[in-house]
C-alpha cells in the first residue's frame, strides 16, 4: 500500500524520511518495534521512488493515539531540507 500511495503521489526520491506513529490506543509500544512493522512499507516507497532506502536519514516520532491507528510518512527532498522548497507528502 505504501508503494502504491507513493506512486500515486508521484513522489520524487528524498534525502530524509520523517515518520510519525499514532497508535490506536494508549497502550505502551516500543518505537523501534513500530519502525520494524513499517519495513515492508518503506521498501515499497523506495521501490516507487527508485531510491535505495540506505540513502535516507530517518526521524521517528510517537504521535497521539488515533482511532484505528495511523502512520504518517513524510519524504523530504534535499532542497526542502535546506529550506528552499515545500516537502512532498504521501
Amino acid at each position: 500500500m505504501c508503494g502504491w500511495t507513493a506512486k500515486a503521489a508521484k513522489l520524487e526520491p528524498g534525502a530524509h524520511v520523517a515518520i510519525r506513529f499514532c497508535p490506536p490506543d494508549e497502550r505502551r509500544r516500543d518505537l523501534d518495534n513500530m519502525l520494524a512493522s513499517l519495513k515492508s512499507g518503506l521498501d515499497g516507497v523506495a521501490d516507487a521512488t527508485g531510491q535505495d532506502d540506505s540513502e535516507w536519514s530517518l526521524s521517528l516520532e510517537r504521535g497521539e493515539p488515533e482511532k484505528g491507528g495511523a502512520v504518517y510518512v513524510e519524504i523530504i527532498n534535499e532542497t526542502a531540507r535546506n529550506g528552499a522548497d515545500t516537502p512532498e507528502r504521501a
